[in-house]
């Protein structure tokens, strides 16, 4: 396949993302959604493990992962919200909805790794 650059601006990938179960005592409920989610330039990929880098020597000067997951999702699937009367609906993506769904607990991090796993290759086995 060739490569055609001005089809390469975003891609989609699977966010895992679990919290603790309300009812059950230490167990977790995983939910699954497609991220879509904008390819960043290298040059801002660079400046992102720049700053990981520096968080890790000195803590508090670590950049909130909310601002990358802000930066890197851009769209979803299989996202939904009740409407008036109980029902599940497709969620639209909207900058409030985002801001909604990245304020859930430990979110950009889930976002962050479906990004990471999105754009770095992995080794298939022989």
């Amino acid at each position: 396949m060739p490569l055609i650059l001005s089809k390469l601006k975003t891609f989609k990938w699977t966010v895992n993302y679990q919290f603790a179960d309300p009812d059950e005592p230490d167990t977790y409920i995983e939910l699954n959604f497609i991220g879509v989610f904008k390819r960043l330039p290298q040059s801002e990929l660079e400046e992102i493990q720049k700053q990981l880098d520096i968080a890790e020597i000195n803590p508090e000067k670590a950049i909130s992962p909310l601002v990358y997951a802000k930066k890197m999702l851009v769209g979803w699937e299989d996202v939904t919200e009740e409407d008036s009367e109980g029902n599940q609906i497709p969620a639209k993506f909207t900058d409030k909805k985002k801001e909604e769904l990245l304020e859930m607990p430990m979110m950009p991090i889930a976002i962050i790794q479906a990004f990471y796993k999105g754009i770095v290759p992995q080794k298939t086995k022989n």
